[in-house]
């Protein structure tokens, strides 16, 4: 999927997508996700807030820049958030669009402070937590988009700072 290149004697690393192609894929994703809540598998069940709260404690649970577990545990909590959607199809969709992003993650997050992105990570997961509690699978997707905006602006604003003459 272009998402890693593999060159013989070097290795393997994650490639680099360009700032406009990746505006674009987050546009889409918030698309995706303010449509989704009309495609959840409710009600939503203990163990499936159990789950969410779980995700949290393993976002809370990792060392200051692990970014590679940031990257298992986030790669398992958004697989988990899309198995609720129905339809395959958009689950497919959002899980392909969402790998296109998390990469950037992965070149981007050591160059970010650690303990904002995981404060915001673990209040998105509060804020899912209040709508699955509630029942709103309508709000339960724009609460997914809003974040996705989130992290899309604090990425935009390293990849900023790392452009920056001196930083």
């Amino acid at each position: 999927d272009g998402l890693v290149e593999i060159r013989h004697g070097v290795g393997t690393r994650v490639t680099w997508i360009d700032r406009n192609e990746l505006a674009e894929v987050y546009e889409l994703r918030m698309i995706l996700a303010m449509q989704s809540g009309h495609y959840l598998k409710t009600p939503f069940d203990d163990a499936f807030i159990d789950g969410l709260r779980g995700w949290r404690r393993g976002f809370e649970a990792l060392s200051p820049e692990d970014v590679q577990g940031f990257a298992d545990v986030n790669v398992g909590y958004y697989t988990d958030l899309t198995g609720r959607t129905q339809n395959r199809y958009l689950r497919e969709m959002q899980l392909g669009l969402f790998f296109q992003t998390s990469r950037m993650w992965l070149i981007m997050l050591p160059l970010m402070q650690w303990k904002p992105i995981i404060s915001a990570v673990c209040g998105e997961i509060d804020e899912l937590i209040r709508v699955a509690e509630d029942q709103d699978p309508v709000g339960f997707g724009l609460v997914t988009r809003n974040h996705i905006f989130m992290s899309r602006r604090r990425l935009f604003e390293a990849e900023e700072t790392k452009a920056e003459p001196g930083s």
